[in-house]
């Protein structure tokens, strides 16, 4: 058994903690700095003890006491690049040749290349050195830097320190002379390095004694809060210890684990990061800084992983041919390992994957003074992490033992415990972290409804565990719930109603289960897959905050109820894996489950979601369309501003001409729909929806300019709604002649569009707009014309336009015929046009209704003598401007009859 000892004072009077070790390695470094007979001498020796920093903090000592001013002028630090500047990227074809290219690649690069790395390592310093002294930096090694630079030392009394000097190199070479008064300082590990570099004086620092390898790890605990900027250096040193603790068997455990699961479970890194930044983000971020702080000190490992057989093989086999070892026979394992990453650019998304490990000595070394070897769990009393993981455990000697300050207990891999007492847990109440995993257990005692503050449970493998208890859900502060290959063979029921904490779940073993909720879960982001649940029927996962939804929920064979309410955070599905739909799906992103009667006819799915990016492999080849959505109504808009009752145009029982859509009642009924209302986002994500769908309205989007190929790829769309797009200014943007656009559009609708210039410009094929009937324009103050001129509007039925402030023309050009233009328009509404001059020349063959109001300069209507068998025509308008009408001839057709009136909204 392992248990953690609490003590608060890791620092010595609040101060640093200076081990004997490193505070005589110290005074060994000052004497030499103020011997005049050294002019070179060097620090080597144990990797990560931090030679370069005793240097760094004895020169920091000495510019305090004043002494550094009367020994050099100038104080100049260099750091010595490593293995990655090679100089050369892997070619791609190495990389995809495997290990054996691989591995002859880089040893006979290391060879090919000496010569050029060498000269960009040689070229790094020595521009480093320049900056330092303010001389013009040079992009090459040469003789003319070099003298530049011993010019301006010889005449100085410099201090040049070289950080982990790898391989020697000629100081002159950069310029750098060996004079009397002044010193150069090499850090290494290698003896030879500081024998072939001239070292008059060679200082070995001695692998330390595990009292002063006690005390450096807390001093360089105290350097890592330092140098990121955390004040409490008591909690970074127990992230540090908490390594040690869970990997005191040898094994290693996974970054993102310790990270997420362990270190924020424990509160850790509570406190130190914005309270605006994403919580989840900032977690990884700053585990991830801490960590890599650590692994540049070497007081823990961090390997990549995969489970890429190729990559388990280079990591694994390679590096040990190379013999690349921290600690161990060579430094470099850490460097080499960045460096092929970046040549195998090998993201976790590619595979790869993060341990941590610590080495052996320093795991000794933690564990002797934080952890101690007891066998009496009850006189624990002062232990905050405990451990009896692997540990042959069968039964506990005390029922309920006294442990007020445990926030750690690993009982994990004891295959022959069968039963805990039911009291057991009763004086744990401060526990956070609990591992029941690959134990015998059957049932869980209920002294488990103590762990008030229980954040994370894990049960993986607890092949005998029956079921939960139902007080499970009430441990309002549970995160993480790993129930990972546990079968729970009896549970056919599993709710965690309202478990607002729950942030992550695995229960993809519970083979039985037939029903789950996890409705008002607020704070779940991950679930694990469900695709083991066979028996599964009823899933809701209303209110949760996932982001991706697993599709092996969808393919489940006996799921047939499926609640999706509320998901506002919901972006991603997978719809090319998915091949059914379940019978009862309720899917809604504002929560209220409710389907307007309008939608509730035949079999029509209606889907809510917040984000468009939802349907974006939903494209036009989908086999869903012929199985599951013969009829649809999606909706994309943002659950904000009180608009939770908002189901777009298919809800409204209002028109604003209401009297025209009465006789084309089928706007409200379209078998296929699609609404995008708000948000700032491109129509990217509906690309494949809008392919498919009948109907679509675009409201209040505060990001789309113009619409450039839509037109040609909605060919099943025969009603489209435009409003309030204020960045808007095209519709319809034409590229070919030969290709028709909207074809089976019939009623377009275009309102409240701030900066919209044109409905259509460019070249379109002579069949676009074939089939439309009805338009309806309105507000849109800087509009100049309609459409061009090689649009023919064959069966416009209705042309209504209003508040347009800037129109002049409905077409570009006067030359627009309207009896080829409009042959079979009945119905015009002009109301508020002030620049109107002119709608077509010609005549309206069909035309029965004008109505004009507010259009002053219009002095000319497509009417005239000519045709004799026109019917009459009703005009209605201002009795002022009527007067001002100048007819073809100076004679007013016969069949025209003026109605003075004040035209009201309709």
């Amino acid at each position: 058994m392992t248990a953690f000892r609490d003590d608060d004072r890791w620092f010595k009077g609040g101060g640093e903690v200076v081990s004997a070790l490193s505070q005589h390695m110290r005074q060994r470094i000052w004497d030499c700095l103020r011997d005049d007979k050294i002019s070179v001498f060097s620090v080597w020796g144990w990797q990560g003890v931090g030679k370069s920093r005793m240097v760094r903090q004895v020169v920091a000592a000495m510019e305090e006491s004043g002494e550094s001013s009367r020994l050099f002028d100038v104080i100049i630090p260099v750091r010595a690049p490593g293995i990655e500047s090679l100089g050369e990227k892997m070619p791609d074809r190495i990389i995809k040749g495997g290990l054996k290219q691989l591995t002859y690649w880089y040893e006979n690069a290391v060879e090919r290349l000496a010569a050029k790395g060498r000269r960009n390592r040689l070229m790094e310093m020595q521009m480093g050195i320049q900056k330092a002294l303010e001389i013009p930096e040079s992009k090459q090694i040469s003789a003319t830097a070099a003298k530049s630079i011993n010019d301006k030392l010889s005449g100085q009394r410099f201090l040049l320190i070289f950080e982990d000097v790898w391989e020697s190199f000629d100081l002159k070479e950069i310029g750098v002379p060996v004079t009397s008064g002044s010193k150069v300082v090499i850090t290494t590990q290698s003896e030879e390095v500081c024998s072939e570099m001239g070292a008059q004086l060679k200082i070995k620092v001695e692998e330390p004694s595990e009292e002063d390898a006690w005390d450096f790890l807390q001093e360089e605990t105290a350097d890592v809060a330092s140098s990121i900027g955390f004040s409490n250096r008591d909690m970074v040193f127990k992230c540090f210890s908490y390594v040690s603790f869970l990997c005191q068997n040898g094994s290693s455990i996974d970054r993102d684990s310790l990270i997420e699961e362990y270190w924020r479970s424990e509160g850790f890194l509570d406190g130190f990061f914005n309270e605006e930044e994403n919580k989840e983000v900032a977690f990884k971020r700053l585990g991830n800084v801490l960590l890599k702080e650590f692994a540049k000190r070497c007081m823990v490992l961090l390997s990549l992983t995969s489970s890429n057989p190729n990559y388990l093989s280079l990591f694994q086999e390679e590096t040990k041919k190379l013999k690349f070892y921290i600690w161990d026979n060579h430094p470099r394992e850490a460097e080499f390992m960045n460096w092929l990453q970046e040549q195998f650019t090998m993201e976790e998304s590619s595979g790869g994957q993060y341990h941590v490990d610590m080495n052996s000595h320093v795991r000794q070394v933690i564990g002797s003074r934080t952890f101690l070897v007891k066998n009496n769990l009850d006189a624990e009393e002062a232990c905050q992490w405990i451990s009896l993981s692997h540990n042959q455990v069968q039964t506990f000697q005390f029922s309920s033992p006294n442990c007020p300050l445990l926030s750690t207990l690993l009982l994990n891999d004891n295959d022959r415990l069968q039963e805990i007492p039911d009291s057991f847990f009763k004086n744990m109440t401060r526990l956070r972290v609990l591992d029941l995993s690959s134990t015998s257990i059957t049932s869980l005692p209920s002294s488990i409804s103590c762990l008030c503050e229980l954040r994370l449970l894990k049960l993986q493998s607890c092949h005998k565990l029956e079921g939960l208890p139902t007080f499970l859900k009430y441990m309002r502060k549970l995160e993480i719930l790993d129930l990972h290959q546990t079968a729970l063979t009896k549970m056919l029921e599993a709710s965690f109603n309202n478990m607002q904490s729950l942030r992550r779940l695995d229960i993809s073993g519970a083979c039985n289960l037939s029903r789950l909720s996890l409705q008002g879960c607020r704070s779940l982001m991950t679930l694990a897959s469900l695709d083991k649940l066979s028996k599964l029927e009823a899933l809701d996962l209303s209110g949760t905050k996932l982001e991706v939804l697993p599709h092996q929920i969808f393919n489940l064979t006996s799921m047939q109820f499926l609640d999706l309410l509320g998901m506002e955070h919901l972006k991603t599905v997978d719809w090319t894996k998915i091949d059914r739909l379940p019978e009862k799906l309720n899917w809604d992103r504002c929560g209220l489950g409710l389907v307007h009667e309008q939608l509730q006819d035949r079999c029509r799915r209606h889907i809510s979601v917040s984000d468009a990016s939802v349907f974006s492999s939903l494209d036009r080849s989908s086999k869903l369309w012929k199985s599951c959505f013969l009829e649809f109504h999606f909706l994309v808009c943002p659950c904000k501003g009180g608009r939770k009752d908002r189901y777009g145009r298919f809800k409204r029982n209002q028109f604003l001409y209401q009297h025209i859509y009465t006789q084309s009642e089928q706007s409200l009924s379209y078998e296929r729909g699609l609404e995008v209302c708000g948000g700032n986002n491109s129509l990217d994500g509906v690309r494949g929806v809008l392919s498919m769908a009948k109907f679509f309205h675009l409201y209040g989007n505060a990001f789309i300019k113009a619409l450039p190929n839509l037109g040609m790829e909605m060919d099943n769309l025969k009603e489209c709604w435009i409003e309030k797009c204020h960045q808007l200014e095209l519709l319809f943007v034409g590229r070919m002649a030969d290709v028709d656009a909207a074809v089976c559009l019939e009623n377009l609708r275009v309102s409240n569009l701030a900066k919209l210039i044109t409905v259509s410009r460019g070249k379109l094929g002579r069949g676009s707009f074939a089939c439309l009937k009805h338009i309806y324009l309105d507000c849109c103050p800087k509009l100049i014309n309609f459409f061009s001129s090689s649009i023919r509007l064959q069966n416009l039925k209705l042309l209504e336009i209003k508040f347009c402030c800037r129109l002049e023309k409905v077409f570009e050009e006067d030359s627009q015929v309207g009896q080829n233009a409009f042959p079979r328009l009945v119905d015009i509404y002009l109301w508020e046009l002030r620049k109107l001059k002119s709608i077509c020349s010609g005549h309206l063959p069909m035309l029965k209704r004008l109505k004009i109001r507010g259009c002053p300069l219009l002095e000319k209507l497509p009417l005239n003598n000519t045709n004799a068998s026109a019917t009459q025509v009703e005009i209605q308008g201002e009795l002022k401007w009527w007067e001002n009408i100048k007819w073809e001839g100076s004679i007013k057709p016969s069949y025209i009859h003026f109605k003075e009136c004040c035209l009201s909204s309709k």
